[in-house]
């Protein structure tokens, strides 16, 4: 049978495209493969992070620091059956540096169709201990006299990322109160002379505290409230300054600046967007609990209460960002309040409550007469914190990757060197 050109074209269109087939079925096995790899590293490099910085806090003592580091990674996962690792001190020399290392063989799954069996990951980190070099206050409790002014309950562990330490100022022991199973970590945690702190349960505080000779004084404490009449009734607003009422929103919208006097409620699936200013909050609070995407970019909000009528739906409400939803706020990065994300009255001593989430907020959390409460579990953002004092009793870890958006410098602490 003779064989015309045509097909002959034909068997080589097959050829060549079943030969696309198998390089584009390849490379997407690869990168599928290679991505789940990543992921891994990334969630590796924090607990060598985290493991590094609880030897340091040992430090000069070799061998208690070695023995603090593996215990932090084997309670955050790292089975020494499955992952690697190596724990050197004194460091290139320097008996104030730890370093770090784990190393994983993991097999490949969808890339055995090129011919790529495992990948090998790795994390290292090198940690030290400062004394002074940049470590500023995460969380400030500004209280002078209250007993667990800062207070973690509860099996789930409290992360700070970065050169953030915990301060308590109060004179009361213990000021620095922590039970449960849960660990907190931190570059540095700060108790004033003469008051102390308390660990109970199988849990751990890293560093150990250290005393301090001096409360740290507000940094914010001469910051100027919004003029209300300068800034004026937002469009949006529930009611007027005489006829204070709550906006409670049901179904997804966008809200711009102003003052709301009666506050703000958050419910069901909506999904809300804040323009970029200046929301005041008088009266009512600020309440989201629904399960939608919330999102600010540029926003600062300040709780207070409605100065014609400060009562019922005028008075000081509680701010509660909880519920189910993805909330993601920006602070301003320039004007009159950059970096301030959440502010609450002097004169509001109501709890302020924030859950960890998928989302996050970015910016300075002051709530300098009141109680500041983390719960749920998940990302918390790029905060820093300053308030009366603070509870962390999150279902699950809770995570502050340490921006210091204000200098608040302490006397000493753990750092990250590599």
């Amino acid at each position: 049978m003779r064989t015309t050109s045509r097909q002959t074209e034909r068997g080589q269109t097959l050829v060549l495209f079943l030969f696309v087939l198998v390089a584009l079925l390849g490379i997407t096995a690869l990168v599928l493969d290679v991505g789940l790899a990543f992921n891994e590293k990334a969630a590796l490099q924090s607990d060598v992070d985290a493991a590094a910085l609880a030897g340091a806090s040992a430090l000069p003592d070799a061998d208690a620091a070695k023995v603090l580091a593996a215990d932090y990674a084997e309670r955050n996962g790292l089975d020494p059956d499955d992952v690697k690792l190596t724990y050197t001190t004194p460091y290139k020399g320097d008996s104030t540096r730890i370093e770090v290392v784990a190393e994983i063989n993991r097999t490949l799954f969808l890339a055995k169709v090129v011919g790529k069996d495992s990948v090998d990951i790795r994390a290292r980190a090198v940690a030290s201990m400062t004394k002074g070099s940049g470590v500023d206050a995460a969380f400030l409790a500004l209280s002078p006299n209250m007993c667990r002014s800062f207070d973690k309950s509860g099996s789930s562990d409290l992360i700070i990322n970065g050169p953030g330490g915990i301060v308590a100022n109060s004179s009361c022991t213990p000021s620095i109160n922590r039970t449960g199973g849960g660990d907190v970590s931190a570059a540095a945690i700060n108790y004033v002379d003469g008051s102390g702190y308390n660990e109970t349960g199988s849990g751990s505080l890293s560093p150990t505290p250290e005393s301090v000779g001096e409360p740290i004084a507000d940094p914010l404490t001469s910051m100027v409230a919004p003029d209300f009449t300068a800034l004026g009734i937002s469009p949006d607003s529930g009611g007027t300054a005489a006829a204070p009422s709550t906006k409670s929103i049901n179904s997804s919208t966008t809200l711009h600046p102003g003052v709301y006097y009666g506050g703000i409620e958050i419910r069901s699936s909506a999904d809300v967007t804040f323009e970029p200013g200046t929301y005041v909050i008088a009266g009512g609070g600020f309440k989201i609990s629904g399960s939608g995407t919330i999102t600010g970019t540029h926003v600062t909000f300040y709780n207070s209460f409605d100065p014609q009528k400060s009562t019922g739906a005028g008075a000081c409400g509680a701010i509660d960002l909880g519920g189910s939803a993805k909330v993601t706020f920006t602070a301003p990065i320039s004007g009159v309040y950059k970096s301030i994300g959440v502010w609450q009255d002097k004169a509001c001593t109501n709890e302020m409550s924030i859950a960890g989430g998928q989302g996050g907020s970015t910016g300075v959390i002051y709530a300098p007469t009141a109680n500041v409460k983390f719960v749920g579990s998940g990302n918390l953002g790029s905060i820093q914190a300053i308030a009366n004092s603070f509870n962390v009793a999150g279902t699950g870890n809770l995570v502050v990757n340490f921006v210091p958006f204000i200098d608040i410098p302490l006397t000493g602490g753990l750092k990250l060197d590599e």
